[in-house]
């Protein structure tokens, strides 16, 4: 019987160590040649897994670094936490960027695939912001 490594479980391990060891700050390419080298001999699927979980790990090891600076800072001021998570999402950003790159890059999804789902997600958000605000008011 073949045993198979988690490869979710491994790469949220892995995310969870980059995200504490680099604070969160990656740019693009490191993150595309990291995730293309550990996923260069796995199929589509665990390609995948490890990826979303790799993600997820990143984030995960970043807040958890960030929430140690905040308890070992004692008080904290609100601008230090603004910059905390303007950090975080571009960091996001960044991961996401990647993850679209090697989804093309190894055929899972087309540009143009990638395209339509951009602009219907652009719809969706346009049809949510025209809905006019209704107030109900309750009589007793």
């Amino acid at each position: 019987m073949e045993i198979k490594s988690d490869y979710r479980q491994d790469g949220y391990q892995k995310g969870f160590v980059e995200g504490k060891r680099t604070g969160g700050k990656v740019n693009k390419r490191y993150v595309d040649n990291y995730l293309n080298g550990e996923t260069r001999n796995f199929d589509t699927k665990d390609s995948l897994e490890f990826m979303k979980a790799w993600q997820e790990g990143f984030a995960d090891g970043v807040i958890r670094l960030r929430s140690n600076m905040v308890k070992q800072g004692g008080l904290l001021k609100n601008q230090n936490i603004v910059i905390a998570a303007e950090e975080i999402l571009r960091t996001e950003i960044i991961v996401n960027q990647a993850l679209i790159d090697i989804l093309i890059a190894k055929q899972i999804i087309s540009e143009e695939e990638l395209v339509d789902s951009i602009q219907n997600i652009q719809q969706e958000q346009k049809k949510l912001l025209n809905v006019p605000n209704k107030i109900v008011s309750l009589k007793r």
